[in-house]
């Protein structure tokens, strides 16, 4: 049921509309009819552990989706109206955990490599920040300060022309 099968927006749907309290077990035997499932996904919130109110379904094959699709589009389930849709190809990568995903996988192996930690990484890009905003803070100070003093003169300096060619 959870196999890696990759998504296409032949094979998956978005399904929208769920009570609260419908599980992923109450999905799958609402889809289950139409054909062989690879996956389904209930985003939950993160706060109450409840059901955000929509799922994806990914069949195994295209045509048990579009049937699928023709005959649960606007049926009544728990008491609530669905919404059955083809999934956006990028709507299941944007629900998935920071950690899951590749790029957030390179950059732990490459800082294990270096023999770093992330927390290391985040402190040090941190000290680097607050140093360059000292460093701007101190600049502007040594300008105000020296503005203010009456024996000092403020010189622009200009760029000379560029010889014609």
């Amino acid at each position: 049921m959870d196999g890696d099968k990759p998504m296409s927006k032949k094979n998956t749907l978005y399904v929208g509309g769920l009570e609260d309290t419908v599980t992923e077990q109450d999905v799958r035997g609402l889809f289950l009819p139409f054909g062989d499932l690879a996956q389904i996904q209930m985003p939950r919130d993160h706060a109450t552990n409840t059901s955000r109110g929509f799922a994806f379904v990914v069949f195994e094959d295209a045509d048990d989706a579009f049937h699928a699709r023709d005959n649960i589009d606007q049926a009544e389930f728990y008491g609530r109206v669905l919404k059955v849709n083809y999934a956006n190809p990028n709507a299941m990568v944007k629900n998935q955990a920071v950690w899951d995903t590749e790029e957030y996988q390179d950059k732990v192996i490459r800082t294990e490599e270096a023999g770093v930690t992330l927390y290391d990484l985040q402190q040090k890009q941190e000290k680097d920040e607050q140093a360059a905003i000292d460093a701007i803070k101190t600049t502007e100070q040594e300008v105000v300060d020296a503005m203010d003093t009456e024996d000092t003169e403020v010189t622009v300096a200009s760029k000379p022309p560029a010889e014609a060619v």
